[in-house]
């Protein structure tokens, strides 16, 4: 807002009309208004202040604005022209007061009057002439009550002291209104709502932590328990697949054989299996690992027989493997000499397992960068197998796209990804897919496998 001069008559100290022009004051950039004690200095800005609000500060009453210099029958006013928002804007206005009575004798009282104008094309024109409508469209154009106007723009005698000891609440609501302050606001609110959703995410996910690892450690002291009781012989004295006591026992080469085993339990014991989760299955049965002697012989043995198992082929030898396994940045690639393994018709008419012996329903997970072994291949071919033969069971396939060997479970660790050191290899063997491969397919694998379980299990 901008004064540019101001008119007023019969007000406070001044009985007669006087008039100020804002604009040669304005443009010297900085004036004084000074004079006498009493002289009305602090008038003028009550006046500025009443013109646009219809009210005064401090203990000057609204109804005790007229001069008392004036004649009863001379009726105070006060007129603002200023500039606000682009436009030229003129206030009139008379405070309550009383006045002579226009026929016969005695006095009257009369009310207080407003009316707004707005220049347009060189002329004025009414905008308003309501009291209460004037004040709102001042309110309304510069942003500040009456209230915060004598606060910030007029500090009135004595009360400047009373502005810097204003309340945080009341500090903080002027200056709102001064700044437009609501945006930051609702960023701030915002912020802070993101701030405890984020938190509560944190504390939410380390409980969930803390409960895989509590998991993470039942099953790998159920595994070593495992471990140990294979590699101890029974007291019926003899191994029961028949070997001898000095032959060293042989076992699945890793971890995700145990998937393996499960496809094998299927197949020669179907009585006993309710349903078939593989993940990153083979189609073959994998070859043995003897600790002493190194990979050669069957993985499994059914009722002292062993179970026919695929060959070595024309892989790279395992000093090979480990050499490439350490220098290559994300680990040795099994899964081409698997192919080679697994194409060979010798291989897949004697090795393959015979998963069609089943009779309950089955699901196979694989991936299709799976790098360790083609697992999406082989779960293709196990499909086939099992459609050709008229599977009378429930059976599905859930190939994962930019996933590999480490199958996105919801307890999966999808840094985990690159490579993985093969427990008893000891190579770094690749396992293909990505982090975010793997953890954008965590879902779908999680709903297949509660699908497979309600299927297996009816509820």
């Amino acid at each position: 807002m901008k004064p540019h001069r101001l008119r007023l008559a019969a007000l406070g100290p001044y009985a007669g009309e006087v008039e100020i022009d804002f604009d040669p004051l304005v443009a010297e950039g900085l004036f004084l208004i000074y004079g006498t004690t009493g002289a009305g200095k602090t008038f003028l800005l009550d006046a500025l202040t009443f013109a646009l609000y219809g009210e005064v500060a401090g203990a000057r009453g609204n109804h005790t604005l007229k001069s008392d210099h004036a004649d009863l029958s001379v009726s105070p006013w006060v007129e603002l022209e200023f500039t606000s928002q682009g436009s030229r804007w003129k206030v009139h206005r008379t405070p309550q007061h009383v006045r002579a009575r226009i026929r016969g004798e005695g006095t009257t009282n009369q009310s207080a009057t407003g009316s707004l104008w707005k220049l347009a094309g060189g002329e004025w024109q009414v905008v308003t002439e309501k009291s209460s409508e004037v004040t709102s469209q001042v309110v309304e154009m510069l942003g500040l009550t009456a209230a915060q106007f004598q606060q910030v723009v007029l500090l009135p005698q004595g009360k400047f002291e009373q502005v810097l000891r204003a309340g945080s609440n009341d500090r903080e609501a002027l200056l709102r209104s001064l700044f437009d302050t609501e945006l930051y606001e609702r960023a701030s609110k915002w912020l802070d709502d993101q701030s405890r959703l984020r938190r509560g995410a944190v504390t939410q996910g380390q409980v969930e932590l803390e409960h895989l690892q509590a998991q993470a450690a039942d099953r790998w002291a159920s595994l070593q328990q495992q471990t140990e009781t294979v590699d101890t012989p029974s007291d019926g004295g003899g191994d029961p697949s028949g070997s001898s006591e000095e032959e060293p026992r042989r076992f699945p080469s890793d971890q995700d054989e145990f998937d393996e085993l499960v496809v094998t339990l299927a197949s020669h014991l179907p009585e006993h299996i309710q349903g078939v989760v593989g993940i990153v299955p083979m189609y073959t049965t994998s070859i043995g690992w003897d600790p002493a002697k190194g990979p050669g012989g069957p993985s499994f043995t059914f009722r002292g027989q062993p179970v026919p198992h695929a060959k070595l082929g024309d892989s790279p030898s395992f000093e090979e493997m480990k050499r490439l396994g350490e220098s290559l940045p994300n680990g040795y690639p099994a899964t081409p000499g698997y192919f080679a393994t697994m194409n060979d018709p010798e291989t897949r008419a004697t090795a393959a397992l015979p998963i069609e012996r089943a009779r309950c329903p089955v699901l196979l997970i694989s991936g299709v960068d799976d790098q360790m072994w083609p697992s999406a291949w082989g779960s293709d071919l196990i499909v086939n197998r099992l459609r050709a033969q008229g599977y009378a069971h429930p059976f599905q396939h859930l190939c994962l796209q930019d996933t590999g060997h480490i199958t996105p479970l919801p307890n999966t660790v999808t840094s985990f990804c690159p490579a993985l050191l093969h427990s008893l290899l000891g190579i770094f063997l690749a396992c293909g897919g990505t982090p975010a491969g793997t953890a954008r397919e965590s879902r779908r694998t999680w709903d297949a496998l509660c699908t497979h379980y309600r299927t297996v299990f009816g509820h």
